[in-house]
């Protein structure tokens, strides 16, 4: 099993909270609203990272990817960082697939804290 590699903090501070986790299928049919949502956190003033909680999402297509890689460059060009948070799942697996995981600051978090509640 191919070990993948794990962001733990930045040392960027204030960091935004993850208020829009993504969860379910990410298909283009659903990319414009979550670029939308997601650009806007990462020009919110105030912000020099924004953490996006995708442990939930089950599959992502390539329109998915490509938004993330927009993302990423968005958030750099404005001097903020954009950290995903995951569980091994499938984003790791699909940015894996792309080449471009090392690219990503990715925290892999085995286990949800009880207290943010849902799915385990």
């Amino acid at each position: 099993m191919t070990q993948l590699p794990s962001y733990r903090g930045s040392g960027m501070t204030p960091t935004t909270d993850v208020d829009e986790p993504w969860s379910g299928d990410i298909t283009r049919q659903r990319t414009a609203e979550l670029r939308d949502s997601l650009y806007r956190r990462i020009l919110a003033p105030g912000n020099e990272s924004v953490r996006l909680d995708v442990r939930d999402v089950t599959s992502i297509e390539r329109a998915g990817i490509a938004l993330l890689i927009g993302a990423r460059r968005r958030a750099l060009a404005a001097g903020r960082a954009l950290v995903l948070i995951d569980n091994h799942g499938a984003v790791t697996a699909a940015l894996l697939g792309a080449h471009v995981l090392q690219d990503f600051l990715i925290e892999q978090v085995d286990q949800r804290d009880p207290s943010e509640g849902g799915p385990a």
